[in-house]
């Protein structure tokens, strides 16, 4: 008997093989999930609303109709979209019996800016739930209700959830009373209510919290000492500068940054003279091995004068990385001498205009602004990098400021330019 042909059986093989491979997979295949959205009609038509930045009452109330995840969806948008109407069903959302609801109800009440929420919101401080008060707080502070009256209308609880809640959410209340409520939320014994307290008055600080912070630069947690330091930096003088210069030696990196940027802003400001002392220290610290506190000591050693004898070691270290010309740090060292007026300021800042790197190129036109050399000025001006042409136009328009002429010709200028960015 003759074997049938190969190219005969081919098809039949095929189906065949196919449809054990369609059996064996379905028999192997886990349930596929459901994959079924709730009330998804609801929700895109929520995202719309946030999309075009608008209310509607449909769809607000089609969301007010559905469980309490879509009424927490509906809170959330309703904080998105710029638009007083929200502010009646929020208020509405924040008597709501889930706590979830009544949580983004608060949070968006902040975030919608209608005076108008002042009365419910002072309601939900005492909410049953801990975070929908903190959120309420939060919220008054964005809205500029005094701290004052969020105290009294937090009276009803013990004294504990009182500090709880009003701690938390304190820096959002920029005004001078705050200062002497972080002062006693320092000495609570809750957990976290210390940290919460000393960034309140560290964040945006007030010349009346100086004593707190200067104690707080030795505080145990470490947050609390960067947090500190830039605190000084903004409010404090020039007799800070010896509790910043302990910082210097502190064993974590978060103050040692802080109390460099704290204390060369204080020397610019003219709060204080730069301690001959610092040098040594300084110049340790420029050539740390972690590249944060390199560059913010390159950064400070700009408001020390580095021409003079007793800045030599530092000059040196400085100088060094200059010439490497070659990353980030090499120009911020070019821009640190031609601050302190270096006398090698001019050549180093010339050498970097025709490094390869353009970030060092950038520097070196924000360093020829300092050295008022207008010549290296116009040659980065015209450099093939963006980058480097931005930072010569920013240069440019800020050495103008002073003349609407010069400025306007400046900008017509740099309109021609064929970069987007430096247009």
């Amino acid at each position: 008997m003759r074997a049938p042909a190969v190219s005969s059986l081919c098809p039949w093989l095929l189906a065949t093989a196919l449809l054990a491979a369609g059996c064996a997979s379905t028999a192997v295949s886990p349930d596929l999930p459901e994959l079924a959205v709730p009330d998804l009609d609801e929700r895109a038509l929520l995202l719309l609303l946030v999309d075009r930045q608008e209310t509607e009452s449909f769809g607000v109330q089609r969301a007010l109709r559905g469980g309490p995840e879509l009424r927490e969806a509906l809170a959330v948008a309703l904080g998105r979209i710029p638009d007083p109407q929200g502010r009646s069903p929020l208020a509405g959302l924040l008597l709501d019996d889930v706590p979830a609801v009544r949580r983004a109800a608060a949070f968006s009440l902040g975030e919608l800016g209608d005076p108008e929420a002042r009365e419910p919101l002072l309601v939900a401080v005492t909410d049953a739930d801990r975070e929908v008060g903190t959120l309420a707080v939060e919220a008054l502070g964005k809205l500029q209700v005094p701290i004052v009256e969020v105290l009294a209308a937090l009276l009803p609880l013990d004294e504990s959830e009182r500090w709880s809640r009003v701690v938390p959410p304190l820096f959002r209340f920029h005004e001078e009373a705050m200062v002497q409520v972080a002062e006693r939320g320092l000495a609570r014994p809750e957990p976290g209510l210390h940290e919460r307290a000393a960034y309140a008055l560290a964040r945006d600080p007030f010349p009346q919290a100086a004593p707190l912070l200067r104690s707080l630069a030795a505080d145990p947690d470490v947050q609390v000492r960067a947090w500190a330091a830039r605190g000084l930096g903004i409010v404090g003088a020039g007799e800070d500068l010896a509790a910043l210069r302990l910082l210097l030696d502190d064993p974590a990196l978060g103050p040692v940054v802080q109390a460099l940027k704290a204390a060369k802003r204080l020397i610019d400001e003219k709060k204080g003279a730069a301690p001959p002392e610092w040098i040594p220290r300084l110049a340790a610290l420029a050539a740390d091995g972690l590249p944060g506190v390199r560059v913010t000591a390159l950064e400070a050693a700009g408001a020390w004068p580095l021409g003079r004898p007793e800045a030599t070691e530092l000059a040196q270290v400085l100088v060094a990385k200059a010439l490497e010309a070659q990353g980030r740090e090499s120009g911020v060292a070019v821009v640190a001498l031609a601050t302190a007026g270096h006398p090698r300021a001019r050549e180093l800042a010339t050498a970097a205009a025709g490094a390869g790197d353009p970030d060092v190129r950038a520097r070196a036109a924000e360093a020829s602004a300092l050295l008022r050399a207008e010549d290296l000025l116009v040659r980065l001006s015209a450099d093939a990098s963006p980058e480097v042409r931005g930072a010569a136009a920013t240069v440019r328009l800020a050495t103008a400021e002073g003349d609407p002429g010069r400025a306007a010709a400046e900008a017509r200028a740099l309109l021609a330019d064929a970069d987007e960015g430096v247009r």
